[in-house]
């Protein structure tokens, strides 16, 4: 297809949600997937890992193929178009990618296990109507164990909710002081995991509106270092700011993004946290409510910026940042195995770059539907079937082959 070629590679997974898996010639290999590398500034080891921690064979199920324009994958019973949010989230299973599951506003969780021709509704378990009562705008996959999966529920029941079954059953796993200090009684922005341990896992509260004690005036977060069932609430010495999120780089450097409240970094687990000083004009994203940087095999990180273009930090230094000259602004960003693409969830349009030359973009095709204020707050993507999928709010959930 025309405008590049998109070839995103399982570091991109987050993708990230099973019959007999293929374990013969061709099966996924973790060996193919971890090397050693920059790692991440302030981190405690120098090797890193390529993309998800699934160590396990891939299934290789058939799926339609996608074709060369964006085509509407939508659930239909998400009733995606008459909500306010709509599709919020996506991802996509790194043992079998035709499993895509996504967060529909006010209606649950679906799974389609053919890449998105057909859905059923996921969350039919227990708890199944607090996981139709509010907006799932983050979701994250555990990528050693992917039955295992968390989410939110923004305005509707506050907490973290996690499903061990594949989406089946879930269960609020945030304890009451959390939950009390948090805005309004546990609502959260975003869930990250640590890329370097899936049991490491931070959330933060969505404002300090309804928040209590420290969480009133500052920026709050919970950590946990055992997969959910215990936390340690950590405050930022900063006023929160909407469209912001937490995005650990290792397991003691993280970093707070948020477009217009600057950026703020620790070394330290979050111990103590300091301003990064940045070009003039940058809003900061870490992906919004999806928080991913992408680094290069120098040590550099990439972030998108709502204004001035993507940002580029030193190698191995996530404290010192510039502009890419002629780069597109955006709110997400995630790597091919040779190229960059941004999106804007303000704004509808997609924008392509190699990774050798990330000072040449161009323009990938744009769905016909989506509204022009509908853009990509979601991207996921399945490197078997060559499918690159786009959560599109009110806009729906969008599809297109990609080589």
């Amino acid at each position: 297809m025309g405008h590049g070629a998109i070839l995103l590679t399982w570091a991109v997974l987050l993708t990230a949600c099973a019959p007999a898996c293929s374990s013969g010639p061709g099966a996924w290999s973790p060996s193919q997937m971890q090397g050693t590398g920059p790692g991440s500034d302030g981190g405690a080891s120098s090797t890193f890992d390529a993309g998800p921690l699934w160590d396990g064979a891939v299934t290789n199920a058939s799926c339609k193929p996608a074709g060369s324009v964006w085509e509407n994958a939508s659930p239909p019973a998400s009733n995606y178009a008459n909500t306010t949010t709509g599709i919020t989230s996506v991802v996509v299973r790194p043992d079998n990618p035709a499993v895509v599951i996504v967060g529909a506003d006010s209606k649950g969780i679906f799974r389609s296990t053919d890449c998105g021709a057909t859905w059923a509704l996921a969350s039919t378990g227990r708890n199944a109507d607090l996981m139709a009562s509010g907006r799932p705008w983050s979701m994250a996959l555990d990528p050693r164990a992917p039955d295992v999966m968390y989410t939110v529920e923004g305005y509707g029941a506050g907490g973290l909710f996690k499903t061990t079954n594949g989406g089946m059953d879930w269960d609020q796993v945030l304890p009451d002081d959390i939950l009390n200090a948090f805005s309004y009684k546990g609502q959260i922005d975003s869930v990250n995991i640590d890329p370097s341990d899936h049991t490491h896992l931070l959330v933060e509260s969505h404002g300090s509106n309804g928040a209590t004690g420290v969480c009133a005036t500052q920026t709050c977060l919970a950590e946990s270092k055992d997969e959910g069932a215990t936390w340690t609430l950590i405050s930022i010495p900063t006023a929160w700011g909407e469209n912001s999120g937490v995005v650990m780089l290792s397991r003691t450097t993280w970093l707070y993004c948020s477009l217009f409240g600057g950026l703020f970094r620790t070394t330290d687990e979050g111990m103590s946290w300091k301003p990064v000083s940045m070009p003039s004009g940058a809003q900061t994203s870490c992906n919004v409510y999806n928080p991913y940087l992408y680094q290069d095999s120098s040590g550099s990180y990439y972030m998108p910026s709502l204004q001035g273009g993507v940002l580029k930090s030193a190698p191995q230094d996530s404290s010192t940042w510039s502009f890419i000259p002629n780069s597109p602004k955006g709110t997400t960003l995630l790597p091919t195995s040779t190229n960059l693409v941004v999106s804007n969830q303000f704004q509808l349009g997609y924008s392509i770059a190699p990774q050798s030359n990330a000072g040449s973009w161009t323009n990938l095709p744009t769905p016909v539907g989506p509204s022009s204020d509908h853009g990509g707050i979601y991207l996921a993507y399945d490197s078997l079937h060559h499918i690159l999928y786009s959560a599109n709010f009110a806009g729906g959930l969008w599809q297109i082959g990609a080589d």
